[in-house]
């Protein structure tokens, strides 16, 4: 074989081989670089709110598009920004907020404690007393961990939230108060108590006798009461104090009632005044048929 003339192949082909395995760098494709993914914080001002406050949330993010929100909330949100909200009821409220990019998604989620304001049932056992009566307070108050008394001497300073007080009625109106706190907010109520003084009722006749037609003067005074009205030998309804004339036409005793009713009732006062009236004409008569009768019993027979 005439080797001589194989060379110049020999050589190209050893060419060809080297710029096939041997080209250059820049031919090569590039390794692809990873998208960042995205961030996201998201806060709430408060962890726990009474039910009639506001709190805030306030949340941004890196590298995202589109933000959406569950739970608690809803609807699309913007990548970054601040609302201002309040629960809706007792208990957690759980916030959550999505947010993707093109280098994926990412998520957080708050909670806030709707708490329940203190409610307070506040009573006494009677609005309107006698001076110097006892009255009984009771209270019981819901959702609350400290109260606070005040409005009298003997009802001030810390008490507890559930329970009974019996007082003694003030000189002069009295309204007590109960301030009651929690978690979720505060409430306070008031009561009035109004005290009066044991009605009075004087009543008199002048004369208290005499022959008719007999003249009379009936004067009355009474305090503390709300009106009077008179039975017996007189009627019709008188305030509480005053004066009637009268004329008694009639012999034999006459019986004058006023009865005065009370703020309270159970206190009404009743007066009652007698008045005899005679007739001299009729005891003239009886003296003498009585005369007479002794007479005809002696046998002495008539003058």
């Amino acid at each position: 074989m005439n080797t001589s003339r194989m060379l110049p192949v020999v050589a190209a082909v050893c060419v060809s081989v080297l710029v096939g395995c041997g080209g250059d760098a820049s031919d090569t494709p590039a390794a692809s670089t990873p998208l960042p993914a995205p961030t996201l914080s998201l806060q709430a001002s408060v962890d726990a709110v009474p039910l009639s406050d506001h709190f805030e949330l306030v949340w941004s993010s890196t590298d995202a598009t589109e933000c959406t929100a569950s739970g608690a909330w809803s609807g699309a949100r913007t990548t970054a920004g601040l609302q201002i909200h309040s629960v809706s009821g007792a208990g957690e409220h759980v916030y959550t907020l999505l947010c993707s990019g093109e280098g994926g998604t990412v998520s957080e989620s708050v909670s806030v404690t709707g708490l329940v304001p203190p409610t307070l049932v506040f009573e006494v056992s009677d609005g309107l007393v006698l001076r110097g009566d006892s009255v009984t307070l009771s209270w019981v108050a819901h959702d609350a961990d400290a109260c606070e008394a005040s409005g009298a001497a003997d009802w001030a300073g810390p008490t507890a939230t559930e329970g009974s007080a019996s007082l003694t009625a003030a000189l002069s109106a009295q309204r007590y108060r109960l301030h009651c706190t929690g978690p979720g907010g505060e409430v306070e109520s008031a009561l009035d108590v109004a005290t009066v003084l044991p009605p009075t009722l004087t009543l008199s006749a002048t004369p208290a006798a005499g022959d008719i037609p007999l003249v009379i003067d009936l004067n009355w005074a009474a305090e503390n009461v709300t009106g009077c009205v008179a039975t017996g030998d007189w009627s019709g309804e008188w305030g509480a104090t005053g004066s009637e004339q009268m004329t008694l036409t009639e012999a034999g005793i006459h019986d004058f009632d006023l009865a005065c009713a009370a703020l309270l009732p159970a206190l009404a006062v009743t007066r009652t005044v007698s008045v005899t009236a005679t007739d001299p004409l009729a005891q003239a008569r009886a003296l003498f048929e009585r005369r007479q009768a002794l007479r005809a019993a002696a046998g002495l027979g008539d003058d």
